[in-house]
């Protein structure tokens, strides 16, 4: 398996890490994924199938089969 480098930032909320994620992933021209984007579209969806969020089971299995796609402007269900 190759030696893929992963940088992670955190940090409060507001604080800007994801600004900071975005421009450094243009510096280093790397994708940039969003993982904030993937738990909202995970809470949406719940929500739609009303899954409680306490719901582990449920939740993992819902996000295994959830047909999620991203481009620049955010995630997509």
């Amino acid at each position: 398996m190759a030696n893929i480098p992963i940088i992670t930032i955190d940090g409060p909320s507001g604080s800007g890490k994801g600004t900071v994620a975005y421009l450094l992933a243009q510096q280093l021209d790397w994708h940039y994924l969003d993982s904030g984007a993937l738990y909202r579209v995970l809470a949406y969806a719940a929500q739609q199938y009303d899954i409680e969020i306490s719901d582990t089971e449920k939740l993992v299995q819902l996000a295994r089969q959830l047909p999620v796609t991203f481009d620049v402007s955010g995630a997509y269900l």
